[in-house]
């Protein structure tokens, strides 16, 4: 079985030797083994599976729609910096568009944000800032969207 996880802060990917309830133990390509929380698993893919050239991407993974989604990136820019005010922004707009789905839970949304803000890198702390004022800012788009009659999408 072959794995997307999320160690330090970095995307890796690797084979599964051993599987726990609570963790994996992993060989990253690199040749490093690893101890994996279940929780920092993105994707698990069965190697018994055989790859068909003419298959559609995700075809082989063994996960349900509720649990895969997909970002639409038409109209992304790339900038050098962004400033902390604009990364909120765009945190708030993503984090409104989930509003509603109940697959989608807190420690969930903690997870994508300690990604972001590369705690294995830089650290944990500060992140309830981040925290409260993405919410401050969620709050303010949904009611701003339901004033002018726009859905959240």
């Amino acid at each position: 079985m072959h794995v997307f996880f999320e160690d330090d802060g970095a995307f890796k990917a690797g084979t599964v030797l051993a599987d726990n309830d609570s963790s994996l133990q992993v060989e990253a390509v690199s040749g490093k083994r690893l101890k994996v929380k279940a929780a920092n698993v993105l994707l698990v893919r069965d190697a018994s599976v055989r790859q068909d050239a003419s298959a559609e991407p995700l075809d082989h993974w063994p996960l349900t729609p509720s649990r895969v989604w997909l970002i639409d990136l038409v109209g992304v820019h790339r900038y050098r910096r962004l400033g902390r005010r604009r990364k909120v922004q765009n945190l708030a707009r993503l984090h409104a568009s989930f509003l509603g789905d109940p697959a989608l839970n807190r420690t969930d949304k903690l997870r994508f944000l300690r990604i972001y803000l590369a705690w294995g890198l830089h650290g944990r702390a500060g992140w309830k800032s981040w925290w409260h004022e993405i919410d401050r800012a969620t709050r303010a788009k949904v009611a701003r969207n339901a004033r002018r009659g726009r859905p959240l999408a």
